[in-house]
């Protein structure tokens, strides 16, 4: 991607090497303004778009007795024979359906830990989980993986206040794509369930179909470009694959969905906010560090209603005297306007109608859910693979007119503080050429359905982007006609669906109550493709059968 020359400036000048105000705060940089930036890619898309099941029903029963964690042992290193080791994997399964020469639904976990009731809940028929509904509807298994190094799939004891392996980088060097792609073929070449003894349930005899969403989606893109031979189809839902080191194209989905007053006023806070960190006094700096102390529990939510209805009659004069409960005591009652609250009051106006706004969603968040986003060990793996290898980091759009995010939020500052501050043995930038093997935009799968949702921002960078969301895109026409098996769509073509309206990860798991939505549209068009491609699969192995008979 070009730069200005200011945002060269701003790259190679990283915090610390900045002037002594901004130096002195380095640290407020890394928590409280690239909070207020960050807190737009953290909830935004993700959060609002998982189903939060937090109780389930109180007579909640299974439907199979076997919801819980089974293990298999599998080696630390697949790729050097003279290493012996190996650690216990986590995986959980579901075959109340399962008929003999039924397929294999494995739904990978992705970056974070899961346990037996989590488990319960997608396996056990709670809630409409697409894996188990494709295991009813073709009489085959439906399984959960858990990825290496995370929840109790742990290679190597960690730290358990830090989260980080006690073996430092002698344990995440095994913590790479390759290693966990290969643990999946591994698995899948090696399933010998127990009570089905008599049944090859294993890739070589049976059609394993990866399924998974977000990282676990590209995964899922992944094996069956990189192992055909073993995962005979796969439905990669909102899966990133392009991968780059910047990201900031990110938030151009986010500009293009939220209002127009509201995308104004965001910009002109963190511009206001950017002005005063680097033109400022230290009683203007400190007094912007008091207004984002409360910003901690920052999520989006209704964020843009109440940014444009905060009312700057009832909005007292912010001071160091204030008390900080005067920035959530708004009525919210203004009536918004087109242009937006810095039309109107200002920007410093706009800058703490953005705070008030951001603790006004903080009251409403919910409670903790069952299944988290992960525990600090699993942050601290997912942190380890972003540096390492994936990037993608949401960087800002500066010196974009519409950019929402701080300029300070720029890619030095995030491989300092978010990578090497925890890991110093990280690469000074992400290898992303390694996973840029697989092709990326440009991959072209047989037997796989793409599905992402339209406003997703993370879609930037699915193989189902456009060039209005990232200028680089190449621009693939989504198809619902069901390619032949073993055969990819045309090279302009993606097999699969975009969601109108939805958002990141979609479409894989809903609850009972919802009404028919992505997760039925996806359902329904995989099903098409698997009424024409897994016949296919039996044929071959019904040639292969015979050829190999005197």
């Amino acid at each position: 991607m070009a730069a200005s020359t200011d945002l060269k400036r701003l790259r190679s000048a990283s915090l610390c090497k900045a002037d002594g105000r901004i130096s002195r705060n380095k640290i407020y940089f890394t928590s409280s303004l690239l909070l207020l930036s960050l807190f737009v890619w953290f909830y935004f898309p993700y959060k609002a778009s998982i189903p939060r099941f937090t109780g389930g029903r109180d007579d909640f029963r299974p439907l199979s007795d076997a919801p819980f964690a089974k293990t298999i042992d599998l080696p630390i290193d697949h790729f050097n024979q003279s290493d012996t080791r190996t650690f216990t994997n986590r995986y959980w399964m579901n075959d109340t359906y399962y008929r003999r020469g039924g397929p294999v639904f494995f739904f990978d976990g992705g970056e974070a830990g899961l346990n037996d009731r989590g488990a319960a809940q997608m396996l056990g028929g709670d809630v409409v989980f697409a894996p188990l509904e494709l295991a009813r509807k073709y009489h085959g298994v439906a399984i959960i993986w858990e990825h290496r190094f995370f929840g109790g799939s742990m290679p190597f004891p960690s730290n358990q206040t830090t989260g980080i392996a006690n073996a430092g980088y002698n344990a995440y060097k095994f913590l790479n794509n390759e290693q966990a792609l290969e643990d999946a073929a591994y698995f899948a070449q090696h399933f010998r369930p127990i009570g089905h003894e008599k049944d090859d349930m294993s890739s070589n005899s049976t059609p394993w179909i990866a399924i998974g969403g977000s990282y676990a989606g590209i995964r899922a893109a992944m094996l069956r470009s990189r192992n055909p031979e073993i995962f005979f189809a796969s439905w990669p839902s909102s899966a990133p694959v392009q991968t780059q080191v910047e990201n900031s194209e990110y938030y151009n989905t986010i500009v293009e969905t939220i209002s127009k007053n509201c995308s104004t006023d965001m910009h002109a806070a963190i511009t206001y906010a950017d002005e005063i960190l680097f033109r400022g006094t230290e009683d203007e700096i400190a007094l912007l560090k008091r207004a984002l102390f409360l910003t901690n529990n920052a999520s989006v939510g209704s964020f843009c209603d109440y940014l444009e209805t905060w009312n700057p009659n009832n909005a007292p004069e912010f001071s160091f005297k204030s008390p900080l409960s005067i920035l959530a005591d708004n009525s919210f009652d203004a009536k918004p306007t087109t242009d937006g609250v810095k039309a109107k009051h200002g920007p410093k106006s706009a800058f703490y109608a953005f705070i008030s706004a951001t603790i006004q969603v903080s009251k409403t968040l919910p409670g903790s859910p069952s299944r988290q986003i992960g525990s600090i060990s699993d942050r601290v793996s997912w942190t380890w693979m972003l540096c390492n290898q994936f990037g993608q980091f949401p960087v800002s759009q500066y010196p974009s007119p519409t950019s929402i995010i701080s300029r300070y939020n720029n890619i030095t500052s995030f491989l300092e503080n978010f990578c090497h501050g925890t890991f110093p043995y990280t690469p000074d930038q992400p290898k992303v050429l390694e996973i840029l093997r697989y092709r990326g935009w440009n991959m072209r799968p047989s037997n796989v359905m793409f599905t992402n949702g339209e406003i997703d921002p993370w879609r930037a960078l699915s193989i189902q982007s456009s060039k209005n969301i990232h200028p680089n895109a190449p621009d693939r026409k989504t198809t619902q006609v069901v390619p032949a098996c073993n055969s990819p769509p045309p090279r302009n073509e993606v097999f699969g669906l975009v969601h109108k309206d939805s958002v990141h990860v979609g479409d894989l798991r809903k609850r009972r109550e919802d009404p028919p939505g992505p997760v039925d549209k996806g359902f329904e068009l995989f099903s098409r493709a698997l009424d024409v491609w897994l016949p296919c699969f039996h044929r071959e192995k019904a040639r292969e059968t015979s050829s190999n008979e005197p």
